[in-house]
């Protein structure tokens, strides 16, 4: 287990298939999932309602119970990602995207 910080989520790579679970040593139920699905970087848009289903959906798929809208926008945040609104695409967070297919490579 360890300190979930932003220069630990910096320093993980993304596994080339499934996923990595981390868990915070100092908060209890707290992870951080990186998947081969993530997009990382500048020029990244992903949607908060999509960001934040696939929150929920890990959360339970961990046999954990998914947190609300306003807990997933306060840890999305801290980690450094800016909350938005772009015209046809509503609230977004820039900095990071779920891939919508494998062959997906980032900006979109």
């Amino acid at each position: 287990m360890v300190k979930i910080t932003k220069t630990f989520v910096d320093k993980v790579t993304a596994p080339s298939e499934g996923y990595q679970m981390h868990w915070d040593d100092s908060v209890k139920g707290y992870g951080l999932r990186v998947t081969e699905r993530c997009i990382e970087r500048e020029g990244a848009m992903g949607q908060a309602s999509e960001l934040y289903q696939s929150w929920c959906d890990f959360a339970v798929e961990n046999g954990e119970e998914k947190g609300s809208a306003k807990a997933f926008a306060e840890a999305i945040q801290k980690r450094g990602f800016e909350r938005d609104r772009v015209y046809q695409l509503g609230r977004i967070y820039r900095g990071i995207d779920l891939r919508k297919n494998q062959n997906e490579g980032g900006f979109r």
